[in-house]
């Protein structure tokens, strides 16, 4: 469409015989230009960048700031080739602070990926490997610092024995990657039964193994379609908080995992078969999303998880197949089943600072009980000085969501529990608001001072749920006497520049609360946090062409 004051431009495009580019358009020229060169460029297989990795929160950044456009802003882990993509299109001359000093030392960390890109045409076989080993001082060992365990064996505070390795690659069409840990909260975590993430196991050398594969898959990569096979952890969140529907909160399980579409638009999905400490039964796990991305500035989708199983109970292909984000109004209960969906929307306004929000319904028109309701709203200044972001989240989620439908003696294989099939966000019966900046004063270094303000129901996860009489204030958010909890906070990461590489976590914060455990006048005042030191190997990669 030709805009008016555009006029007398056009007026001489007809008239002289050079071709005249409009200055309005050349925008979307470029984005015309960019699609084409992606198309015909080789296409390279390659593993996903593991969430926990150091990268992840100046990535993370650049996208929120815009200077990275390809990298979605919720779907998350990336590929590594896709991340040195977005670096080697990354405009330098944007950077300022030390964000430079950041961007060499992502190129040095990619360098495989942005060789294999300036390569002549053609797939490599290569490997990464890379081991690590540290401890970490936790005052508690419940995860979540905003749930502190102040009575009983996981209020302790301990030394946490850490030890990694790491291995991915790709061959042809085929990406991989092996992640092997042994970590002491396997053996502490307070939302398993016993504390135990692992069974205990005997050995031939006595004691207890904590060793757990964290990471473990295969995926079949084209330009347009992969699936996939094994462990992952995968975080479908808006900025800094876990997914409703999929996070890396929840431990990996192994499923089949696939993807298909353009950077633009792309259905993303996965189904599993989960066990449940509860029952000798089995649940068939699906969750599905349809990601659209009409611009660069903006992010639309909606995804949908249903849970179904039972004794005796078999898949049911209805609800697990990747078209399943149509069944999410469906209202027959053949199999019975949970079901929840979801709309994300991330915005980047074009005038200083983002906007996005989530929605989440449970049991959607499952005979008239629609709807327990969730939901996220925020915003975020990503340039206040480079380097420098300020955010505020506002979350709630009604009491009872993720839970069965109905607890009946005939359904008691619903009585699934949060460390079995809880795979998104591990909260319920709340209000969260969140206030926070990020900080990267140097290479190496990135802070997070925070402060959260939570108030949580009585209401537990990983309880069965009561009766609907039982509860006269349904319909509220928050059932029974709310504990609330304020706690300032800094997060951060330090990383050397050393051949082995030391890296230092940690999350320290002070927890105040009133009403501790949904007591009346009980109220308290404690440190709650964790520090993690480890000492890396260089990766090492190994090539052939």
């Amino acid at each position: 469409m030709i805009r008016p004051k555009s006029l007398a431009l056009v007026l001489l495009m007809v008239l002289a015989p050079a071709r005249v580019v409009l200055a309005q358009d050349a925008p979307q020229a470029d984005e015309a230009a960019e699609a084409e060169k992606k198309a015909t460029e080789p296409f390279h297989a390659s593993p996903y960048l593991p969430l926990d990795r150091w990268e992840y929160p100046i990535l993370e950044y650049w996208v929120s700031a815009g200077l990275i456009r390809s990298l979605s802003p919720i779907v998350k882990p990336w590929r590594r080739m896709d991340i040195a993509r977005a670096l080697a299109d990354l405009d330098e001359s944007r950077l300022g602070g030390a964000e430079k000093e950041w961007l060499a030392r992502l190129r040095s960390s990619f360098a495989p990926e942005l060789q294999q890109l300036s390569g002549p045409p053609g797939q490599s076989v290569y490997l990464g490997l890379e081991l690590a080993a540290g401890a970490e001082l936790a005052t508690q060992t419940h995860r979540d610092l905003l749930r502190p365990e102040l009575e009983g064996e996981f209020s302790e505070t301990k030394i946490l024995e850490d030890l990694r390795f790491d291995v991915d690659g790709a061959a042809g069409p085929v990406a991989g990657g092996f992640r092997l840990q042994r970590h002491g909260i396997y053996r502490n975590d307070a939302q398993y039964p016993g504390g135990r993430v692992v069974p205990k196991l005997d050995n031939a050398f006595g004691g207890e193994m904590s060793v757990r594969v964290e990471e473990g898959y295969l995926e079949f990569q084209s330009r347009y379609a992969r699936i996939g096979f094994g462990s992952m952890y995968r975080n479908w969140g808006l900025p800094n908080l876990d997914g409703f529907l999929r996070s890396d909160y929840a431990y990996s399980q192994e499923e089949v995992s696939y993807r298909v579409g353009t950077d633009r638009i792309y259905l993303v999905g996965m189904f599993a078969s989960y066990g449940d400490y509860r029952a000798d039964t089995t649940h068939y796990v699906a969750i599905h999303r349809l990601e659209i991305r009409p611009i660069d500035d903006l992010v639309i989708s909606v995804s949908e998880s249903s849970v179904h199983g039972g004794p005796g109970q078999s898949m049911d292909w209805k609800l697990i197949n990747p078209v399943g984000i149509w069944q999410i109004a469906r209202t027959d209960g053949d199999p019975p089943y949970n079901k929840l969906g979801q709309v994300d929307v991330w915005w980047q306004t074009g005038v200083g600072f983002n906007v996005y929000g989530g929605l989440l319904a449970d049991a959607t028109n499952d005979n008239g009980s629609c709807c327990q309701m969730g939901g996220s709203l925020g915003v975020e200044v990503p340039r206040i000085a480079p380097g420098l972001l300020l955010r505020a989240n506002f979350s709630a989620l009604q009491s009872l969501a993720y839970t069965p439908n109905n607890i009946e003696e005939d359904r008691v294989w619903e009585r699934y529990t949060v460390e079995q099939i809880g795979i998104g966000w591990d909260k319920a019966d709340l209000y969260l608001v969140s206030l926070e900046a990020e900080w990267f004063p140097t290479a190496g270094l990135w802070l997070r001072p925070k402060l959260d303000l939570q108030v949580r129901g009585a209401f537990d996860i990983r309880d069965d749920r009561p009766p609907i009489e039982a509860l006269p204030d349904w319909p509220r958010i928050l059932v029974g006497d709310a504990e609330t909890t304020v706690r300032p906070a800094l997060e951060g990461r330090w990383r050397s520049d050393w051949r082995w590489p030391l890296e230092v976590d940690w999350d320290v914060g002070v927890n105040f609360i009133s009403d501790y455990a949904n007591q009346p006048g009980d109220n308290r005042t404690e440190f709650v946090g964790n520090i993690a030191v480890r000492l890396r190997t260089p990766r090492w990669d190994f090539s052939l062409n």
